[in-house]
Parts: C-alpha cells; sequence; structure tokens
C-alpha cells in the first residue's frame, strides 16, 4: 500500500470498528483503505466481543503443527518445479498388487513405487532433506526408474535373471508401466519360485542392497542380489505350500450308551449384542424319556438368575 500518511501511521484494527455497533466502520474504511473496502467487510466480527488470537490458515484448526508447517515449506520451495503428468487412465491394483502371489512386504513395497512414495533420494532431495541426490551405485541421479531399471547394476541384474522372455530396456517409462507388462516375466526352472512371481523379490533385493551399501557401506555384487532375490521367493513359496491344509469339520453324532438308565444332555447358548441378551437351551433324553427344556437368560446386568 505503501508508507502510511501521519494520520494513519498509528492505527490499529479497532480503529475500523463502531464502538457503537461493534461492526465495521464503512466510512471510514473507505476513507483509509478503499481498495480493501469489499475484503475488510466480508470479514465477519465477534458479537461477543472474542480475545484476539493468533490463527494458522494452512489448518482447519488454526492451529499450527509441525507437519503443517513442513508441508508449506515444500509448497514454497517447489513452487517453481513442474507438476507430474496426470494418470490418464485407472491402475488396477487389485490385479497388479495386491492379488500377486507374493509376500504382504513386497507388495507394500511396489505400492510406494508406485505411487512415488519410496524415499529414493530424488525424492529426498525434493522435501530438502539430502541434496545430493546420486545413485549409490554408479553416482548418477538416483530416480525410481534410474534404480529399479536404468542403473548398470539394476541392468545386469536384471539381465541374469532366470525369465523366459525379458522386457525391452527402452518400453519402460514408469514402475506402473513395468508392473503393468510384468505378466510376461514367466519364471523358469529350477529356480523353485513355483507359480508366484519372482519380480517383486528382485525389487525389494535391489531396494535392500542399496540400503545396505547407503547405511552399512556393504557393497553387494548384482549376482548376490539375485541369488538373495531367488533364495527369499523359494524360501516364502515353500512356506506357502508347507501350510497345513484346514481339516474339513466332522459332523457331531450323540454318543450312544448302553442302559435305559443313561440320561443324556446336550447344551448350547447364544449372545446377542445388540440387546445384550443371551439365550441358552437343554435337550435330556434317554431311550425311555424324552424330555425337551428350553430356557432364556436375562438381560445383561440384570440381577435375576
Amino acid at each position: 500500500m505503501g508508507p502510511p500518511t501521519e494520520e494513519t501511521q498509528s492505527l490499529t484494527v479497532d480503529c475500523l470498528i463502531s464502538p457503537s455497533s461493534a461492526d465495521s466502520d464503512r466510512e471510514k474504511i473507505k476513507a483509509i483503505l478503499p481498495d480493501l473496502e469489499q475484503e475488510i467487510l466480508d470479514i465477519k466480527l465477534s458479537k461477543k466481543g472474542a480475545i484476539d488470537t493468533f490463527v494458522w490458515l494452512p489448518t482447519k484448526t488454526g492451529i499450527f503443527s509441525a507437519k503443517s508447517g513442513y508441508y508449506e515449506s515444500i509448497k514454497i520451495n517447489n513452487s517453481d518445479a513442474p507438476l507430474p503428468p496426470p494418470a490418464t487412465r485407472e491402475f488396477n491394483w487389485s490385479e497388479y498388487i495386491w492379488h500377486l502371489k507374493t509376500s504382504p512386504k513386497n507388495k507394500l513395497l511396489l505400492r510406494k513405487a508406485v505411487r512415488g512414495a519410496l524415499s529414493s533420494r530424488e525424492n529426498l532431495r525434493a522435501r530438502s532433506i539430502n541434496i545430493e541426490g546420486q545413485c549409490p551405485f554408479c553416482g548418477s541421479e538416483e530416480t525410481s526408474i534410474h534404480l529399479f531399471f536404468t542403473c548398470p547394476f539394476a541392468v545386469q541384474v536384471w539381465k541374469a535373471a532366470p525369465f523366459k522372455n525379458q522386457l525391452p530396456q527402452g518400453s519402460i517409462h514408469s514402475i506402473r508401466d513395468f508392473i503393468e507388462k510384468a505378466k510376461i516375466l514367466v519364471c523358469l526352472p529350477p529356480s523353485g519360485v513355483g507359480h508366484g512371481p519372482l519380480f517383486p523379490w528382485i525389487f525389494w533385493a535391489i531396494w535392500n542392497t542399496r540400503n545396505h551399501k547407503i547405511f552399512n557401506s556393504k557393497p553387494t555384487s548384482p549376482e548376490e542380489t539375485l541369488t538373495r532375490a531367488i533364495a527369499l521367493g523359494r524360501e516364502w513359496c515353500e512356506a506357502q505350500e508347507s501350510e497345513t491344509p484346514p481339516q474339513p469339520r466332522l459332523t457331531q453324532t450323540s454318543p450312544t450308551y448302553a442302559g435305559s438308565d443313561m440320561i443324556i444332555c446336550n447344551v448350547d447358548a447364544a449372545w446377542q449384542k445388540e440387546t445384550k441378551t443371551a439365550g441358552c437351551g437343554w435337550i435330556f433324553r434317554n431311550e425311555a424319556i424324552r424330555q425337551h427344556c428350553i430356557g432364556s437368560a436375562p438381560p445383561y446386568g440384570s440381577d435375576h438368575h
């Protein structure tokens, strides 16, 4: 607005409020801030004289949090960064991720990779956590596509994998694109992976090797990484096959006893959560007597028995 005038340089917000009506003074607003008249009038003043407080606008509650401050700083730092292209079609999560015959940790890793949520150095640098962003294997910029596919280390792992067919390197443009095309990656015997896909275990092995190299300075060759992936896949498949199949439920039959003086009692009960009531039933029988007695328990918390 420029420097204030001598008459307005000491004014505060309450000077724009009429003391008689406790509402905005339209005439003063027109005289002092005519360009912001409508914006000021749109502000609803408290009719009960509420005390002024600080409000953090990025949150609905108006209360500042470290999380909201962090995301606001990212918006400021990345205001000029180009936005990622939107997906042109829906991704079938159920078919390509959740119904894969692999371990839950592999499914979670693939989901995070498709979502762009992996803590790769590219993402860390975008969040101002790590400004270097080099690949630990070759020193190039570490993106998800580079780490899992175009890095010379990853290329050797995929090339040595026992697949019947290989995906052309130039045909992979995103993690999502790779997973949708991974159906042709049929694992050949005698790897022992069975009917489960091998590529999720290779994903896990490359990511695990990358973390060991960064945090533990432990180098691992592409051959060792692939061997580890196959071993983990085989162990998981064998564990699923060794699970004891559920036994068929046997039909319960009433026992037979010799002698007509033996009385057999069958008991059953049920509980209804909504009404908090229980029901019980008894059946007494023998060869000479058939007496049926059915009872009902009182509501939960009752003093009657």
